[in-house]
């Protein structure tokens, strides 16, 4: 073992391990599945809100032709955004099983 590796796994005379298990048990309780659902949801909505937001000021409709592309881009950006809210919360179903 190199001198480097046995200082990396110190941090002030006290080995990683024991501050990593100390940290853990401080913090015994699980986290609840609901609760990543709760985390996914509220990033599902700023990045939904902060979609709209954008086409709101970028795309206002000047005639009434651009009002069409005004709604498919609302459309298409709220699909994009509804799949990427049910693929995180997917994944982080997954990790917390």
């Amino acid at each position: 073992m190199h001198e480097s590796d046995e200082l990396s796994d110190f941090i002030g005379g006290v080995p990683n391990a024991l501050i990593l298990q100390n940290e853990r048990s401080n913090n015994d309780q699980p986290v609840h599945p609901a609760q990543n659902l709760i985390y996914a949801s509220i990033i599902g909505l700023g990045l939904f809100f902060i979609i709209i937001f954008i086409c709101m000021i970028w795309l206002r409709p000047r005639k009434q032709d651009e009002s069409i592309e005004m709604n498919t881009f609302v459309i298409v950006s709220t699909m994009t955004t509804a799949t990427t809210t049910t693929v995180t919360t997917t994944k982080l179903e997954s990790i917390s099983k």
